[in-house]
């Protein structure tokens, strides 16, 4: 899983500190996967003369948080910092490293604390978070992605405007053209109104639509006349009359208790009246005290009405569907049932297990199959391995890759002590399979892949040549929780498994069949 560490420096080579201190936490916990740019800060919470370098880096790794902090601390001594912060008092170091969210983990400790309890309060620690991860959720505060925080501390951090008497600062317009800039604006000050975020496509159609109308309320004193406040005007024709709903109206809280918010709502007036529509329609939560107080002075009245809202209709949950299916199929092996439950006790993250559904389907493929040789990427705990073993016959063989070393303690046992043991030779072999051609067999009846999701591609073309004429593969995880529809997803595990997608669907030397089993199962036929 994604373990984001907070890396800073201002003593010695700083730079150097940091790139190297990257360098090493790679070797030494789990493969880099995204690094932010550098960014200099004065010192917080201590007295120095020297500013800080800061970076954030994200790695891979299924690592154990009490190893990772005896590895980073560890690494912090290697390269030359002396002295730990003792009693709220901290000093100036070559380097500091800190753990800042691991996965959802939410451990509080002595000595451990995830996530970083000052993590959102840290300019330069989510200034790189939004650049390297902007649609990641922070676990400290749900429901907010770190774009989003980021934009807000930026807004609370800024200083207040001043207004000069003998001059307006201010504009209102409708904003009819598209503009990146603007959509930035208007994201940040969505933000300051609810958790969600406006997409790209949604705020084109929002500009261009005909019955949709954004006002914006510009600062002629910032660059570009930046867009400091904006509501929404929706019409709507109907049998009594048009109407016209006013939305998200919000002024920046930099600018609040200049009256702007009364100016925006007189020139939307106005604006609606050009319109011709015949009566307004405005909604408020009755926590906005101030917001209800001006609506009522300018004239809005609370009506003696009910306002409902319909959600989309709830169906069937996945976690419905899955006890649905786990009634209706052949009962779990006992030997497995076991191993799930020590996954789920012992493991970090059990989530990556196949679990007693795709295990039985495994099982069955197998059984039908009758696979002699079968190549598996990406071990863990070794449930998929095993699920395969059971349905195997008498004298095959299973070979199961797996690249995180501090798995084999818990894995090696389960496999070595299976029942299917005495009829499939079961071998586990710590290491990139990319790495390690000479222990990966030819003719290949079946390959089952659970690995490093960039990889994906490279694993498909490795093992493609290496399987029997009518071989198969499966591929698990290809639908990434769906995040492979979404366009403007472009981490590396999400497009490393819609390459795959796309290779794997344009390659006519084999048939293929996405089944949409948990996230995702692709079934690889090769033509003979």
């Amino acid at each position: 899983m994604d373990l984001y560490i907070g890396l800073g420096s201002n003593l010695g080579h700083r730079e150097a500190n940091i790139h190297r201190a990257i360098n090493l936490l790679s070797s030494l916990i789990g493969p880099l996967v995204r690094a932010s740019t550098l960014i200099e800060t004065d010192p917080v919470d201590m007295d120095s003369d020297h500013k800080f370098l800061n970076a954030v880096a994200i790695f891979e790794t299924r690592m154990h948080p009490t190893e990772i902090i005896r590895k980073t601390q560890m690494l912090e001594k290697s390269l030359g910092r002396e002295v730990k912060s003792q009693n709220g008092v901290h000093f100036d170091r070559t380097i500091d490293i800190d753990i800042l969210q691991y996965g959802d983990l939410q451990i509080n400790v002595p000595g451990l604390t995830i996530p970083h309890p000052h993590m959102l309060t840290r300019e330069f620690v989510l200034g790189p978070l939004a650049e390297i991860a902007p649609d990641v959720e922070s676990v400290l505060q749900p429901g907010y992605t770190f774009a989003q925080l980021h934009r807000t501390l930026l807004a609370r951090n800024r200083s207040p405007i001043v207004v000069e008497s003998d001059q307006d600062p201010f504009e209102l317009e409708e904003v009819t053209t598209v503009s990146p800039d603007e959509f930035e604006q208007v994201n940040e000050l969505l933000g300051q109104l609810t958790a969600r975020s406006l997409s790209a496509e949604a705020y084109v159609s929002l500009i261009t639509s005909a019955n949709v109308h954004l006002y914006a309320l510009r600062s002629l004193r910032t660059p570009n006349r930046e867009i400091v406040g904006m509501c929404t005007l929706c019409v709507g024709c109907c049998p009594s009359g048009v109407k016209g709903w006013i939305e998200d109206v919000v002024v920046d809280s930099r600018h609040r208790g200049l009256g702007l918010g009364k100016r925006l709502l007189l020139f939307v007036h106005q604006c609606a009246k050009e319109l011709g529509i015949g009566s307004l329609i405005l909604t408020s939560a009755p926590h906005r005290v101030e917001a209800n107080g001006l609506y009522r002075s300018l004239g809005y009245e609370q009506r003696n009405t009910n306002a409902y809202r319909l959600k989309p209709l709830k169906p069937m949950s996945a976690t419905d569907l899955d006890d649905y299916l786990l009634e209706h199929m052949s009962p779990e092996h006992p030997y497995l049932h076991r191993l799930y439950r020590a996954t789920h006790t012992h493991l970090l993250r059990p989530r990556m297990a196949s679990g007693p559904l795709q295990g039985k389907l495994l099982t069955l493929l197998c059984r039908m199959l009758r696979p002699q040789t079968v190549v598996e990427i990406g071990t863990y705990s070794g449930y998929s391995a095993l699920a395969m073993a059971a349905g195997m016959p008498e004298g095959s063989r299973i070979v199961t890759f797996e690249i995180n070393d501090e798995q084999e303690d818990f894995t090696r046992p389960w496999l070595e002590g299976s029942p299917w043991r005495e009829h499939v030779d079961i071998k586990m072999v710590i290491g990139d399979i990319l790495q390690a051609e000479e222990q990966v067999p030819h003719g290949i009846d079946l390959a089952f892949v659970d690995g490093n999701k960039r990889d994906y591609l490279a694993y498909y073309e490795f093992l493609l040549p290496r399987l029997s004429p009518g071989g198969c593969m499966l591929a698990d995880n290809t639908l990434w929780d769906g995040h492979v529809l979404e366009s403007d997803r472009e981490d590396a595990q999400t497009q490393g498994i819609r390459a795959f997608n796309d290779r794997v669907a344009a390659d006519e030397r084999v048939e293929t069949l996405i089944l949409p089993l948990r996230d995702g199962l692709t079934l690889i036929r090769k033509l003979s």
